[in-house]
């Protein structure tokens, strides 16, 4: 190895730690919270069983009985323009509450519960992960903190960037670095019964289902008033 490049490397890597520190700069430093694991649905199927899962915590967190032993009727909000995600989940929480005996309301009336839901998507950019070209990184700094004659390996550095290139368009390693949020409440007139929430991670790919739709304006169709 050659060491008159590695020591001067490790100097500087050491140097911009400290110029880093907080203790001098004084600007906080930042701690990442701990990995997570976040489910990922990939099918309508996992749509269900979130729901299904929604269902079951509102039925453990409010008392659907009411006066006189007669269930207390659900109205669903739809949301306007609602997703891809939001029209299935409508049909979804429908189907399932039915299937649990909680009678659901084609109308809203007074004094029946009402049960509103949102989704909100993120997208990350700048996430830790793979990417491609790490190893041809790692390896071409290999090769000149080891060796002089760098000339003779850019067909086995080609090799490596041929390689990165089909890991990195395959789905496995392909980036998502979106996650959507659903957030349900159950209302009763002015009050709050409960509320829920889930984190998903989903694929760039699926991010469309979980977006509202772009609302098409007709700029053709005017209308001119006299008068």
């Amino acid at each position: 190895m050659n060491l008159r490049l590695l020591a001067p490397s490790l100097m500087g890597v050491f140097l911009l730690q400290g110029c880093g520190n907080s203790a001098i700069t004084g600007i906080p430093d930042s701690k990442p919270f701990a990995p997570t694991a976040i489910e990922k649905p990939r099918s309508i199927a996992h749509w269900k069983m979130i729901a299904n899962e929604t269902v079951n915590y509102l039925l453990q967190a409010v008392p659907f009985e009411g006066d006189n032993g007669l269930r207390l009727g659900v109205f669903i909000a739809l949301p306007t323009q609602p997703t891809e995600f939001e029209r299935a989940y409508f049909s979804l929480l429908s189907s399932q509450l039915s299937a649990k005996g909680v009678p659901v309301l084609v109308e809203k009336r007074a004094g029946a519960l009402v049960l509103n839901y949102v989704t909100q998507v993120v997208a990350y950019e700048g996430r830790d992960g793979y990417h491609p070209f790490q190893a041809s990184a790692l390896a071409t700094t290999g090769v000149v903190l080891s060796s002089p004659l760098v000339a003779t390996v850019p067909g086995g550095l080609a090799t490596v960037v041929a390689g990165e290139s089909l890991l990195a368009s395959s789905e496995a390693h392909s980036h998502t670095n979106c996650e959507s949020l659903l957030s349900v409440s159950l209302q009763k007139d002015d009050w709050l019964l409960t509320s829920w929430s889930k984190v998903l991670s989903i694929h760039a790919n699926d991010a469309p289902a979980y977006v509202k739709p772009t609302p098409i304006i007709d700029n053709t169709k005017r209308v001119k008033i006299d008068g």
